[in-house]
Protein backbone atom coordinates (compact mmCIF):
# COMPACT_ATOMS: atom_id res chain seq x y z
CA UNK A 1 0.00 0.00 0.00
CA UNK A 2 1.26 3.46 -0.87
CA UNK A 3 0.86 6.02 1.88
CA UNK A 4 0.54 9.77 1.53
CA UNK A 5 2.94 10.37 4.41
CA UNK A 6 5.65 8.40 6.17
CA UNK A 7 6.18 9.71 9.72
CA UNK A 8 9.70 8.88 10.89
CA UNK A 9 10.27 8.68 14.64
CA UNK A 10 13.82 7.94 15.82
CA UNK A 11 13.81 6.52 19.35
CA UNK A 12 16.30 5.88 22.10
CA UNK A 13 14.82 4.94 25.48
CA UNK A 14 11.55 6.79 24.78
CA UNK A 15 9.38 4.33 26.70
CA UNK A 16 7.85 7.15 28.78
CA UNK A 17 6.90 9.21 25.72
CA UNK A 18 6.10 6.92 22.81
CA UNK A 19 2.63 5.79 23.88
CA UNK A 20 1.29 9.35 24.14
CA UNK A 21 2.99 10.31 20.89
CA UNK A 22 1.64 7.38 18.89
CA UNK A 23 -1.89 7.72 20.26
CA UNK A 24 -1.86 11.42 19.44
CA UNK A 25 -0.71 10.82 15.88
CA UNK A 26 -3.20 8.02 15.29
CA UNK A 27 -6.10 10.06 16.69
CA UNK A 28 -5.27 13.45 15.15
CA UNK A 29 -3.68 12.89 11.74
CA UNK A 30 -6.34 12.92 9.03
CA UNK A 31 -4.41 11.61 6.04
CA UNK A 32 -3.21 8.19 4.93
CA UNK A 33 0.03 7.71 6.87
CA UNK A 34 2.47 5.14 8.16
CA UNK A 35 4.77 5.47 11.18
CA UNK A 36 8.35 4.22 10.95
CA UNK A 37 9.99 3.89 14.36
CA UNK A 38 13.78 3.63 14.06
CA UNK A 39 15.63 2.14 17.03
CA UNK A 40 19.32 1.55 17.77
CA UNK A 41 19.26 -1.60 19.85
CA UNK A 42 16.74 -4.45 20.26
CA UNK A 43 16.64 -4.12 24.05
CA UNK A 44 15.37 -0.52 23.86
CA UNK A 45 12.36 -0.46 26.24
CA UNK A 46 10.51 1.72 23.73
CA UNK A 47 9.94 -1.35 21.57
CA UNK A 48 8.10 -3.27 24.29
CA UNK A 49 5.73 -0.35 24.86
CA UNK A 50 4.94 -0.24 21.14
CA UNK A 51 4.57 -4.01 20.81
CA UNK A 52 2.37 -4.28 23.91
CA UNK A 53 0.01 -1.50 22.86
CA UNK A 54 -0.21 -1.55 19.06
CA UNK A 55 -0.73 -4.24 16.48
CA UNK A 56 -1.43 -1.76 13.71
CA UNK A 57 0.35 -2.55 10.45
CA UNK A 58 0.77 1.20 9.97
CA UNK A 59 3.47 1.15 12.65
CA UNK A 60 6.79 -0.33 11.58
CA UNK A 61 9.71 -1.00 13.91
CA UNK A 62 12.97 -0.77 12.01
CA UNK A 63 16.49 -1.37 13.32
CA UNK A 64 18.88 1.49 12.63
CA UNK A 65 21.41 0.27 10.05
CA UNK A 66 23.87 2.94 11.16
CA UNK A 67 24.30 4.68 14.52
CA UNK A 68 22.42 7.40 16.36
CA UNK A 69 19.96 10.02 15.22
CA UNK A 70 21.53 10.78 11.84
CA UNK A 71 21.80 7.08 11.11
CA UNK A 72 18.12 6.67 11.94
CA UNK A 73 17.21 9.30 9.38
CA UNK A 74 19.37 7.62 6.74
CA UNK A 75 17.86 4.22 7.55
CA UNK A 76 14.31 5.55 7.25
CA UNK A 77 14.97 7.33 3.99
CA UNK A 78 16.19 4.07 2.48
CA UNK A 79 12.72 2.53 2.86
CA UNK A 80 10.20 5.37 2.64
CA UNK A 81 7.90 5.22 -0.35
CA UNK A 82 5.20 7.70 0.56
CA UNK A 83 4.51 10.88 -1.32
CA UNK A 84 6.06 12.83 1.57
CA UNK A 85 8.07 12.13 4.73
CA UNK A 86 8.16 13.90 8.07
CA UNK A 87 10.63 13.56 10.90
CA UNK A 88 8.74 13.69 14.21
CA UNK A 89 10.20 13.75 17.76
CA UNK A 90 9.21 10.84 20.00
CA UNK A 91 8.56 13.22 22.89
CA UNK A 92 6.42 15.80 21.07
CA UNK A 93 2.96 15.61 22.64
CA UNK A 94 1.66 18.95 21.42
CA UNK A 95 1.92 19.25 17.65
CA UNK A 96 -0.14 16.33 16.33
CA UNK A 97 -2.60 18.68 14.64
CA UNK A 98 0.24 20.30 12.69
CA UNK A 99 1.10 17.08 10.87
CA UNK A 100 -2.00 17.17 8.67
CA UNK A 101 -1.56 20.93 8.14
CA UNK A 102 2.08 20.45 7.10
CA UNK A 103 1.10 17.77 4.63
CA UNK A 104 -1.64 19.97 3.17
CA UNK A 105 0.87 22.82 2.81
CA UNK A 106 3.24 20.42 1.07
CA UNK A 107 0.44 19.51 -1.38
CA UNK A 108 -0.10 23.18 -2.26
Amino acid sequence: MKYSLDIIIPVFNEEENILTTLKGIINKVKINFRIIIIYDYPEDPTLKVVQDNFSDSKIILLKNKYNGFNGAIKTAFEIINAEAALLYPADDHENFNLITKMYEKFKE
